[in-house]
């Protein structure tokens, strides 16, 4: 791991360490960033969806609903209204909040992931993740 703090720490898919995550993850300051090979996997994957929605397929997830609505297909309006939906249904939480370190590393564990390309977040989706990870900080130091 490159531990200048002034250099942001860089995400691949495949080499986050528990040491590394641990690390990254404590410093506050240290901001998040996609190695350019791991943007490339994530625009490649990106294009896949895209294709998808342009010809107007209907895929699983991409432009149906879940579950029961599986067979449901979603409107190209409705789309964004869908992630969100599905965004919200599964920001529930019970009990006090993480500690902010937690929180931080879970957010850069998913970062990580989405880094592989095969997930196909859009570039604008991983970037607002990785702004997170470091503005974390100040929101729990003001709020």
């Amino acid at each position: 791991m490159n531990n200048d703090k002034k250099i942001p720490f860089l995400l691949d898919g495949g080499s986050l360490t528990p040491e590394d995550l641990y690390e990254v993850g404590h410093d506050m300051q240290r901001e998040i960033g996609i190695t350019a090979k791991a943007w490339k996997k994530v625009a490649s994957g990106r294009a896949v969806v895209d294709e998808i929605l342009v010809k107007g397929a209907v895929v699983y997830g991409i432009n149906t609903g879940f579950g029961n609505f599986a067979n449901v297909k979603i409107s190209p309006t409705d789309l964004e209204l869908l992630q969100l939906n599905l965004i919200r249904s599964h920001a529930t939480g019970v009990g006090s909040p993480l500690p902010l370190a937690i929180t931080r590393m879970m957010i850069i564990l998913r970062i990580n992931v989405l880094a592989r390309g095969n997930r196909l977040p859009s570039h604008l989706f991983i970037v607002k993740c990785s702004s997170c990870v470091f503005f974390l900080f100040f929101y729990f130091l003001f709020s």
